[in-house]
């Protein structure tokens, strides 16, 4: 099996039971040791939290760090070295039965492959497992590396805010020693570094395009932005196209609307903290234009004329879940930790 490839994980239930029970022991003690600015699944902190450090930090009140090194690891999950987790637990006495989850091996295509390296994708305590090891980087880092840049990371999701652009060079080989010493790897193609303080560069991180933009009543004045990124708008393109393709014309109208209600409200709950309302009005009118093909089509009508005039006279666009009008940022006190 090719590095990277590792199927989706999914345990028994006997399996899942006892995950759950290493992981209610393991948790409370795990959570006393991580970092402020670490995020990814860990009780009361998400994604959005994330985001709104990496704004803080980028544009603090003290300090400006505005070169930004974007970090992707290389199939992190699949490269996790099983000895340096174990010895991570220390005297926890589930080790062996974690041991033995970690390496239950996959089947694929109905061949057996034993897993050496790595976290079952799928299992309730792989999550954490994953930060357990990744502690390690933000506590070096913390330590020995503050004054590079500040680490803001979401799982295997990660950026670095640096004040300069010597500093952010510098940063980048501090990492790569730090990831190398842990078993993982930098996928070279995605990092980068980039400057955001022209405005002309952002970054995407966590589903969202982050870039410095001016001020309409200060144009001098530049601020931390984000918006969906290109990638998320093109998938949620893709799901609306796919959900109201010619061929699903006879379907009722109220069971496509249902549907793509489901997937809206979903998109709109994760994509509304920002700045998002230009991204929101573009799929609102895709929306449109798209139930508008598929409506004429079902009644022998060309082009989305016919279609608009059914989706106009209705009165309240079918039952259509609108984007627009419900952007908001929130903020947390976690990013300020």
């Amino acid at each position: 099996m090719q590095e990277g490839q590792y199927e989706i994980t999914v345990p028994v239930i006997a399996d899942r039971c006892l995950q759950a029970l290493v992981l209610g022991a393991l948790e409370p003690e795990w959570e006393a040791r991580f970092g402020a600015r670490s995020y990814g699944f860990r009780p009361g902190r998400g994604c959005h939290d994330a985001i709104v450090a990496i704004h803080t930090t980028a544009k603090g009140k003290n300090a400006k760090r505005l070169w930004v090194i974007d970090a992707d690891l290389k199939a992190a999950f699949d490269r996790i070295d099983h000895a340096g987790l174990l010895a991570s637990l220390g005297t926890f006495p589930g080790k062996g039965m974690i041991a033995g989850w970690l390496k239950a091996g996959v089947i694929e295509k109905g061949w057996f492959t034993p897993t050496v390296e790595g976290t079952p994708q799928g299992g309730v305590l792989s999550p954490l497992m994953a930060n357990v090891v990744l502690h390690r980087l933000d506590r070096e880092w913390q330590q020995r590396y503050q004054r590079l840049g500040v680490i803001v990371r979401y799982a295997d999701d990660l950026c670095i805010c640096c004040p300069t652009e010597q500093r952010a060079q510098a940063a980048l080989v501090v990492l790569r020693e730090l990831l190398g010493g842990l078993g993982l790897a930098l996928s070279g193609p995605k990092t980068q570094i980039v400057s955001v303080a022209s405005g002309e560069n952002g970054f995407d991180f966590l589903g969202f395009h982050h870039r410095m933009v001016a001020s309409r009543r200060h144009p001098s004045h530049r601020y931390p932005a984000c918006w969906p990124s290109a990638k998320a708008m093109d998938r949620a393109r893709s799901r609306i196209r796919d959900s109201t393709r010619r061929s699903r014309r006879h379907i009722p109208t109220h069971l496509l609307v249902s549907e793509l209600n489901q997937f809206l409200r979903g998109w709109r709950q994760y994509f509304r903290y920002g700045n998002s309302t230009r991204c929101f009005a573009k799929l609102d009118r895709y929306v449109d234009e798209r139930m508008a093909l598929l409506l004429s089509k079902r009644h022998g009508r060309r082009g989305r004329g016919h279609g608009l005039k059914l989706i106009i006279g209705s009165g309240n666009r079918l039952g259509l879940e609108r984007l627009a009008g419900t952007v908001v940022f929130k903020r947390t006190v976690h990013a300020t930790q």
